[in-house]
Order: C-alpha cells, then sequence, then structure tokens
C-alpha cells in the first residue's frame, strides 16, 4: 500500500454556547437520526457524532435519550471546552481530533454520526474509511446545496463558512457504496418551520409582526404540500438535507451486487462493462466456479460470451 503525506488545511471555528438557531438545526437534524433509527429497529447502545462542534447535536441527543453512551469529537478545542460545559445526559468523552484519525479501536461504536461535516472535508474517503472502521452503522446527512453550483455568489459563499464540496443524492450514494458503505434508508426534505421562521425573522431581519408571521406559517404549509405531491427528481431540487442509514457491506454483499451487476450487462448487451466488473470484483479463488455459471446462464443468448467464461474456467484450472 503506498502512504501518501499529504498537506491538510484545518480551519478551527471560534465556538460559543449554541444559540437558539444553532439548537433549532440541532433538533431537526436529532429528528432525522432518530428517525432513520427507529425505522430499521436500531437502539444505539454506544454513540460518536464525528465533527461535534458546539455540541449542539450531542445535547439534542442526549436529552431525547437515544443513546446510553455519547462521544464526541471535533476539530476546534472552543467546540469541546463550550460542549463540555453543557449537561450532556449521557455523555462520556468529546475530544479533539486532527479531522481524520478516530482515536477508537475498530467496531467500538454501534453508530456514527456525521452531519453536515462532509461538505467541510478536504478528503472525504480518508474520513469515511476512518468511520467505517469504527463504527457497524453510521447516519451521515448533508446539506443540499448542489443546485447552487450554477451560481458564482456560491463559489464566494460557500466557503466562507467552510463548505467545499457539495453533493447530490446520487452522487453521495456512490461516494459511500465504492467505499462499501451499504445504504440501508434515506430521507430527503427540507427544514422544519421552526429553522425557517428563525432563519427569515432573526437572522435575515423581517419585521416578526403578527400578519407577517400568519402570512409565513400559511405559505410554509402550502409550500410542504406542494413539495410533497412533486416528483423526487423536483424534490431534489427544493430539499434541504439528504440524509441516510448506512452500514460496512460485507464481502458477500459486495460479490452478490457484482454477479447481478454481471448479469444486467450481460442482458443488456454490455460485454465490456461485465468483463471489468468481473475481473475487479470476483475473487480468483471463485474465477471459476462463477466462470462456469455464466457460461451455461448465456450460452443460448450470448454463446460468443459463455465461450468467453468457459476459457476463464480453463486458464483459472491451469493456473
Amino acid at each position: 500500500m503506498t502512504t501518501l503525506a499529504l498537506e491538510i488545511h484545518v480551519e478551527e471555528t471560534n465556538y460559543e454556547t449554541p444559540t437558539q438557531w444553532r439548537l433549532l438545526g440541532a433538533q431537526d437534524k436529532v429528528g432525522h437520526i432518530v428517525e432513520l433509527c427507529r425505522r430499521n429497529g436500531l437502539k444505539p447502545g454506544r454513540t460518536l457524532e464525528v465533527g461535534s462542534g458546539d455540541g449542539a447535536i450531542l445535547r439534542c441527543l442526549g436529552e431525547s435519550g437515544f443513546s446510553p453512551e455519547l462521544y464526541g469529537v471535533e476539530i476546534s478545542q472552543s467546540g469541546i471546552d463550550i460542549t463540555l460545559q453543557q449537561p450532556i445526559p449521557g455523555l462520556v468523552s468529546c475530544q479533539q481530533f486532527d479531522g481524520y484519525r478516530l482515536p477508537f479501536p475498530d467496531d467500538f461504536f454501534d453508530l456514527v454520526v456525521l452531519s453536515h461535516v462532509l461538505e467541510h472535508v478536504e478528503y472525504e474517503r480518508a474520513l469515511l474509511r476512518e468511520i467505517q472502521r469504527v463504527s457497524r452503522h453510521q447516519v451521515i446527512e448533508i446539506p443540499m446545496e448542489f443546485f447552487n453550483l450554477k451560481n458564482e455568489t456560491f463559489h464566494l459563499l460557500g466557503p466562507s463558512y467552510g463548505h467545499i464540496n457539495a453533493h447530490t443524492p446520487d452522487s453521495l450514494r456512490f461516494l459511500l457504496t465504492t467505499e462499501r458503505f451499504k445504504v440501508l434508508d434515506e430521507l430527503l426534505g427540507r427544514y422544519s418551520m421552526a429553522v425557517l421562521e428563525h432563519d427569515c425573522f432573526v437572522n435575515n431581519g423581517v419585521a416578526s409582526t403578527p400578519e407577517n408571521v400568519a402570512n409565513f406559517r400559511q405559505r410554509h404549509q402550502e409550500n410542504e404540500a406542494t413539495f410533497a405531491a412533486l416528483p423526487r427528481e423536483q424534490q431534489e431540487n427544493q430539499s434541504s438535507f439528504y440524509a441516510v442509514l448506512s452500514r460496512r457491506e460485507s464481502d458477500q454483499e459486495q460479490f452478490d451486487r457484482a454477479m447481478a451487476g454481471i448479469r444486467q450487462c450481460l442482458i443488456d448487451g454490455h460485454v465490456q462493462p461485465a468483463r471489468l466488473i468481473f475481473k475487479h470484483y470476483i475473487p480468483q479463488e471463485l474465477v471459476p466456479t462463477c466462470a462456469l455459471t455464466l457460461a451455461r446462464e448465456f450460452a443460448t443468448t450470448r454463446p460468443q460470451v459463455a465461450l468467453e467464461f468457459l476459457e476463464m474456467v480453463n486458464v483459472a484450472l491451469k493456473a
């Protein structure tokens, strides 16, 4: 394995006690974590948040009784200090890390939470591999900012708050799948009315008169009804977040996925992609059996391909 020495840019945030804005956002994110785990029967005993910031998510997780043991790691010492000053039920530790290496043994956690962190990370795959090493399940959430990529103002705005990556649901699933995360479930949606109302009247300074607030809430309800009726592709363009629950893919699951992909390529007449998948994913000791199976399955519909797979059997047996 090749080892590279890379210069890593780390920008420490100066955190303060979570504001109402941060807590509202954390409540939304914790709601997504809880819902994904509930729907899949996951009750984590030991949970780690990577990139725990000011502790707002840990605080909401602790107050909800989500997990008996909570841990956090954060780049900024100020975030750790603020987190440790808060009365967070179940918090075992919150410690500083370098952004990539997690100070825990393999499979130490039932769940790792990575909420609105990937958009900040220079080397996403390095962090994902480390997260997979220490955990059995993961909840990963991203902001839906990819639709801003054509907007040059966003090219200035994103880095101003540390966002240097932007993903679609498809690109996130591709990233995870190619790192052998198996996506079990997903949530796609918009932030809650409480978050959007605070953003409108506090962050952006709109006068919070009774009339303005009533009109805002009515528009929000109408927008939610319209959003729910949209097809998936249009929902993606109007969503605020995308979250997935995942776990490590087993060798057997990867093998089954590869064989299914090979079969589909051959059915569709895409022979070269089938060859490439076979070469990359099928273990050498299984080549004779798999090649013979495919030769038999496609003897009638793809006789030339079947002969090619039979030749693989002969070559493997002679080796």
